[in-house]
């Protein structure tokens, strides 16, 4: 028989799925409420439950599975895309994140979204995926590494006869992509 989780446990295997706490909630088919409880250390969390969350841990994103998405594979996260000014530090050692295996098949690639400018589809710390994609389509997202080597999540617009950066957030100025490269195209 297994020991019951500390809160602490709960709390660490909930952010290795990378789950909101609503999330998990959902996949145990209680309040989030009650989860955060749990959590938190003001409830112990009953047995049936303590197998349930075990099979999403150890059965869920750990085996390659999940009930909600599943077949998962991890993607490699290089760095962070600013959604604003922009970022130039691509770093590969990065823990992956797991996403639904299709989107790993694409060649997909992660970046951490920093700024505000895409809110509120992208919320700062949010982990973007991108396949490989070069060629523009209007209206859609795309990661784009400017001139000066940073790297930007930004949506595509063909204005005044060019490629132009547009944020979602009006309070951004668009911006012309000018000597920037297209890296790829937002698929989740």
């Amino acid at each position: 028989m297994r020991e019951l989780p500390s809160a602490e446990d709960l709390k660490a295997g909930r952010k290795r799925l990378r789950l909101t706490q609503e999330e998990v909630a959902q996949h145990l088919g209680i309040s989030r409420v009650r989860w955060t409880r749990y959590e938190y250390g003001h409830s112990r969390i009953p047995r049936d439950l303590v197998a349930k969350f075990h099979a999403l841990v150890e059965g869920g994103l750990d085996s390659g599975g999940s009930q909600l998405f599943g077949t998962l594979a991890p993607i490699p996260v290089m760095g962070r895309a600013a959604a604003g000014a922009g970022e130039t530090n691509v770093d590969s050692d990065l823990e992956p994140i797991y996403v639904p295996a299709k989107l790993a098949t694409m060649g997909g690639i992660g970046f951490v979204i920093d700024g505000e400018s895409m809110m509120p589809a992208l919320q700062p710390g949010d982990v973007a995926v991108f396949k490989p994609e070069s060629t523009p389509r209007r209206g859609y997202s795309y990661l784009i590494k400017t001139a000066g080597d940073e790297f930007r999540c930004k949506n595509l617009e063909w204005k005044d006869d060019r490629w132009t950066l547009v944020s979602l957030n009006p309070s951004f100025l668009d911006e012309n992509l000018a000597d920037g490269q297209i890296v790829g195209l937002l698929v989740g």
